[in-house]
């Protein structure tokens, strides 16, 4: 059956990950940035090329191997979509030596298989004697078998290899070859145990015939134990039409019943090509495109016996494979005073201002301001309270000063969403006095009513070890005497560290700025935790630049002449002209740059000074809608004093 021009739901808009149930926008897809586990969305093959005609059979369908990961030259795969509309234990799965299913349930109730219906045999990894696994403990994590057998994902996926390592060493996390085994007096294995069981108990070199492998009823064996851990993951090149799995019709007399309600008639017989008759494919072994623990990362726990996820905060689950539900936030501030050293606390809040959770940040505005913040916020329980309100509130402090500065608050407006992508710019204004004419309706018990920044709401701002919509609550706050105490979630309390201090609690002691390196009095200022670019930032006082504030930056005074209106606020326009390029070829030069800085007059002033550290050649004033040159020069200098006076003619 030929496949071409297949109709797949979402795909006009939407890019489909393989390697995660996902859908991503088309505008992310061959980007930089990869958005799919797989990075399937960056290959060579763009969603809307050419389709591809390939021999797409049913009898491939969710059999837990990708034949093709590019259907229509879309990426759309054969193992798609297959929980409701293909099981995995089917008729063309069911009994033929490759485990298809996570939980084995295709091959637990087969002739061949000693622990039918209900289990796996499994060779103890100590006695090295055979016993009989449940199912339940198939693939759940925890080693129970010789070389892992119990465990699907025991080995990483090789997606590039024809050649798969099936076998790990006992209480070891490295997998070999199994023909590695015994083929050399190397010993691949740390501990030897396993050389012990598969070379001296056991000669592999023996040629043993499987042609009717899946016909009879077998008993335990080692060797048929061999063939399992080689090709249980591996599937034959073809799947022919067959009927070797359907029940007869009527039905026998004796059949078995497991579990699981899988019923196969003992009658039974089933032909099966020979398993050692195998074309190696390289689509054919590519059925693991994503890692164990998707988002997560693989470790083992219990003296490596059990293998866990450790999962990031988005996500949960035994493979880190559900998404959260949270807020995703991007955010990017602005704030007046560009020398101040700001902490940002950012919370999801509801009605109630119960604190869900919270993430900070320590911000310099000379430093910061082009830069964008990405958090996550999560709700306090899973799934969240749908019938709440909740908000995102930022608390601002003054981190050298250690005093609250000001609020914002942003309602999230679409709470149903699972999850929330928001994206603001977050203008810090200047904190406003309250007039004397305005009273606030809130009677804070034990705190401070405050007014919202960006909103006519007012709160109460709640006092150390106090919480609640009117600061009723006594909670126990245990951050350092010289800390800020915000509130207390999960029993956890949320600290505004000063700079020398840092930690959830604000009790370890910074060190970087012990030795000040910063030169001119300037300010030396502690790396933040989320900032791992440098160590420490120098701060510099006005009129010095420089990582340390070393080199003078160039000051230039500006006069305005009597005959003209002085403004309240001016900006500055500062041009670069680039070089012309020294080659034999006709390159065009780059374009000028542009800097823009913006500077106020107070009500009595006729003059103001501006610091400016890059180069330049052309400078320009512009205010009440005019503009006025200031300075030109056709070499740069650097470091230099300039006094100019505006006059209206230039």
């Amino acid at each position: 059956m030929n496949y071409i021009d297949m109709t797949i739901p979402d795909i006009d808009y939407r890019f489909r990950c393989i390697s995660e149930k996902k859908y991503i926008p088309m505008s992310r897809v061959n980007t930089d940035t990869p958005m799919c586990i797989g990075r399937e969305d960056v290959s060579e093959l763009m969603v809307g090329a050419h389709p591809l005609s390939f021999h797409l059979s049913f009898t491939i369908l969710c059999d837990g191997f990708i034949d093709h990961s590019r259907i229509d030259g879309l990426n759309y795969t054969d193992e798609i979509d297959c929980e409701e509309d293909w099981p995995c234990n089917n008729a063309y799965t069911r009994c033929d030596g490759k485990w298809n299913c996570r939980n084995a349930i295709d091959e637990a109730n087969c002739p061949y298989n000693p622990c039918r219906p209900n289990g796996r045999p499994c060779i103890l990894p100590f006695s090295h004697n055979f016993t009989c696994l449940p199912l339940s403990r198939i693939n759940d994590g925890r080693i129970d078998c010789v070389g892992d057998y119990d465990e699907q994902d025991r080995c990483e996926p090789q997606l590039q290899s024809l050649l798969r390592k099936t076998y790990r060493c006992f209480n070891e996390t490295q997998c070999i070859y199994m023909y590695e085994m015994c083929a050399s007096n190397v010993q691949h294995c740390s501990s030897g145990d396993d050389q012990d069981l598969w070379c001296k108990k056991l000669n592999l070199s023996d040629v043993v015939d499987y042609s009717d492998i899946f016909q009879q009823s077998r008993d335990f064996d080692y060797h048929f134990y061999d063939y399992q851990l080689n090709f249980g993951l591996q599937k034959d090149s073809f799947a022919y039409f067959t009927l070797k799995n359907h029940l007869l019709y009527p039905f026998p007399i004796e059949t078995i019943t497991n579990e699981y309600n899988s019923i196969a008639a003992t009658t039974v017989e089933s032909v099966h090509s020979n398993p050692f008759d195998f074309k190696w494919h390289l689509e054919s072994n590519s059925h693991g495109l994503s890692s164990i623990c998707n988002r997560g990362i693989s470790i083992y726990v219990n003296s490596f016996s059990e293998k866990s996820c450790l999962c990031p905060p988005a996500y949960f689950g035994y493979r880190c494979e559900y998404q959260n539900q949270l807020i995703s936030l991007t955010l990017r501030f602005r704030t007046v005073e560009l020398r101040a050293v700001f902490n940002f606390v950012i919370m999801l809040t509801d009605e109630s201002t119960n604190i869900h959770s919270s993430e900070q940040l320590d911000y310099v505005s000379v430093r910061d301001c082009s830069k964008k913040f990405n958090f996550y916020l999560l709700y306090l329980t899973r799934p969240k309270n749908a019938s709440r309100t909740y908000y995102l509130r930022i608390d601002t402090y003054n981190k050298e000063k250690m005093k609250y500065y000001v609020s914002m608050i942003y309602p999230i407006q679409y709470s149903f969403l699972p999850v929330h992508r928001l994206s603001l710019q977050v203008d810090v204004s200047v904190p406003k006095v309250t007039g004397k004419s305005k009273i606030c309706p809130l009677k804070c018990l034990h705190g401070q009513c405050r007014h919202f920044s960006n909103s006519d709401q007012y709160f109460c701002q709640c006092s150390e070890s106090y919480s609640g919509m009117l600061c009723t609550i006594k909670n126990s706050c245990d951050c350092s005497s010289d800390s800020i105490c915000i509130g207390v979630v999960n029993n956890r309390s949320i600290c505004v560290c000063p700079l020398d201090k840092f930690g959830p609690r604000c009790y370890l002691k910074r060190i970087a700025c012990v030795s000040n390196l910063c030169s001119n009095n300037s300010r030396c200022i502690p790396r933040d935790e989320k900032n791992f670019e440098m160590e420490y930032f120098c701060l510099c006082s006005q009129g010095y630049m420089g990582s340390r504030c070393e080199s003078l930056e160039t000051k230039i005074e500006f006069h305005f002449s009597k005959t003209i209106s002085i403004p309240q606020t001016i900006f500055i326009h500062f041009i670069y002209i680039p070089p012309k390029p020294n080659s034999p070829l006709r390159i065009p030069p780059s374009d000028p740059t542009q800097i823009t800085m913006m500077s106020k007059l107070k009500f009595h002033e006729s003059s103001t000074i501006v610091y400016y550290g890059g180069a330049f050649h052309l400078g320009f004033l512009e205010f009440h809608q005019q503009y006025y040159l200031a300075l030109l020069q056709h070499n740069f200098t650097s470091a230099m004093n300039v006094s100019t006076t505006n006059i209206p003619e230039h």
